[in-house]
């Protein structure tokens, strides 16, 4: 999800459906990009897509407004990110129970991600990421075991509980808070 550019990993895309592809496994996956993407990014994207006919297997419905409908039909959220601070989008879809599989060295993700909540591969391994869906698939205990985890986990993530833990820390140096 997201801006459908360099940094969120679009142009690994072609290479990701691709293995799917060539390791005939595409009839059991789709894929889903929701946000805004260069018409020029998604012109490469679907000329490698023809090339090896796979056009089929994703969609790019755009910035929406109803995320939910997404993530209740999901199974899985896939974070193809460099390098990404700490999306947000994560902790939403951990919300929903999806697990989510990224790239270590991505960002602040990997620390959640790595207390249960999913897997992370090794920075740029595609056929890793492929590896992991394919065992999400296969091995449900695997996939409930995360699911639960990156629900309960999110709910770390709550602003009722966050932000008591930032206002203790902000109390802990001395700043007043009160209005004057």
């Amino acid at each position: 999800s997201g801006f459908g550019g360099w940094q969120k990993g679009f142009d690994l895309l072609g290479v990701l459906l691709a293995n799917f592809k060539y390791k005939n496994i595409d009839h059991k996956f789709s894929f889903t990009w929701l946000g805004e993407v260069p018409e020029n990014n998604k012109k490469m994207l679907t000329f490698e897509l023809n090339q090896i006919g796979a056009t089929d297997l994703i969609s790019f419905p755009g910035k929406v407004t109803n995320m939910q409908d997404y993530y209740l039909n999901a199974s899985l959220f896939l974070m193809l990110s460099k390098e990404d601070s700490f999306p947000l989008t994560c902790i939403e879809a951990a919300s929903y129970g999806l697990p989510i599989i990224a790239f270590e060295k991505c960002g602040g993700i990997v620390e959640f991600i790595e207390k249960g909540a999913g897997k992370c591969v090794p920075f740029m391994d595609i056929n890793e990421i492929v590896n992991q869906i394919l065992l999400f698939e296969s091995d449900k205990d695997y996939y409930n075991d995360k699911s639960n985890t990156a629900k309960q986990l999110s709910n770390e993530y709550n602003i009722s509980i966050l932000a008591t833990k930032v206002i203790n820390v902000l109390l802990s140096t001395g700043i007043n808070l009160q209005k004057k």
